[in-house]
């Protein structure tokens, strides 16, 4: 949905729940053409998802939501 945006040089941004991590295949599909905010300026892991079981574990053990700009 944002190629045509970031084809006409518009500023972008997608943020949202994956599903998906940066060691997947669609991590590189869905970053093509934007930054991946929390890699190029984030610190920390950045996890924010972790089994049910794990509830009361206080961080994350995977990052799958993420904030994208062009």
């Amino acid at each position: 949905l944002a190629q045509p945006s970031i084809a006409a040089g518009e500023p972008v941004l997608v943020l949202g729940d994956f599903n998906t991590t940066d060691r997947e295949p669609n991590y590189e599909r869905m970053t093509r053409d934007l930054a991946d905010v929390h890699a190029a300026v984030g610190w920390g892991s950045g996890h924010s998802w972790r089994l049910a079981q794990l509830g009361d574990m206080p961080w994350g053990i995977l990052r799958i939501d993420y904030l994208l700009s062009s």
